[in-house]
């Protein structure tokens, strides 16, 4: 079995965040932003919350939703986006811009659905992306190869 860890002659070390890999970071945080707008949207345009709608009759709607195909559609580049930057990137140091993720939902709650963001949300956000950034920057600096 081989040593997942290793790089093969071909490549370099794995030393920090490819430049290219930064930015395909920020396609996949994006899409997936953009992504859960356009399936919230879709959802509530495909199932309003005032009526008692048929379940079948709702999916078929989903499917029928431009909103819902394009956010799909979205998660299939945040998914390939994603798959580029593990093929460059340790995921112990990929995974943790994820957290941005967070903030952006957050933000296009406020702003496209009008939802209201308490401080609760605003801590427990920060929360979250400190602990995120707690365990990356132990995790850069006791990087060891697997056996």
């Amino acid at each position: 079995m081989s040593n997942l860890s290793q790089s093969t002659p071909s490549s370099p070390p794995h030393t920090g965040l490819h430049r290219q890999s930064g930015m395909l970071i920020l396609v996949s945080i994006a899409s997936q932003t953009i992504a859960a707008t356009l399936l919230k949207h879709g959802a509530l345009q495909a199932m309003p919350s005032d009526q008692d709608t048929d379940t079948l009759y709702a999916l078929i709607w989903l499917w029928l939703n431009p909103y819902f195909v394009l956010g799909l559609m979205c998660l299939g580049i945040q998914t390939i986006a994603w798959m580029l930057v593990l093929k460059k990137t340790p995921l112990s140091q990929a995974y943790p811009f994820m957290s941005l993720v967070i903030p952006s939902n957050l933000l296009m709650a406020y702003l496209y659905f009008n939802e209201v963001i308490l401080p609760q949300h605003l801590i427990g956000m920060l929360l979250i992306m400190s602990g995120i950034i707690f365990i990356a920057r132990g995790d850069t600096h006791h990087t060891q190869e697997a056996p």
